[in-house]
């Protein structure tokens, strides 16, 4: 519980600094770096989902960043939404894929 106000915390900060920085590229005194500053709200937002995801799961270390920007991404970079979702894709993937992949064993009439 500690962990996810501290991570609300850091969202909310990242949220406040989000704001300024549209409003500032609204009042046109945004520019070029625009792209940047959107990377970077979407690095940092990337490794708070990371540790709050290995904190929950251990295991989940193994996943590369691409994988979880996926579901930052489809959250609106909402990183307690994407670890939601995320926590649950790999409960998904622990059930139907118990030993962690398909063998040809079992594809090979298909």
């Amino acid at each position: 519980e500690m962990m996810i106000m501290k991570h609300e915390a850091e969202e909310e900060q990242l949220s406040d600094g989000i704001v300024n920085e549209s409003n500032s590229n609204f009042n046109g005194n945004g520019g070029d770096g625009d792209c940047n500053v959107n990377d970077d709200v979407e690095q940092q937002k990337l490794s708070l989902l990371r540790t709050c995801v290995e904190s929950r799961d251990p295991s989940s270390k193994v996943v590369d960043d691409l994988m979880l920007r996926r579901f930052l991404r489809a959250r609106d970079l909402d990183v307690e939404k994407a670890a939601k979702m995320f926590m649950k894709y790999l409960d998904w993937r622990r059930t139907f894929l118990p030993k962690g992949f398909v063998s040809e064993a079992e594809i090979q009439y298909d």
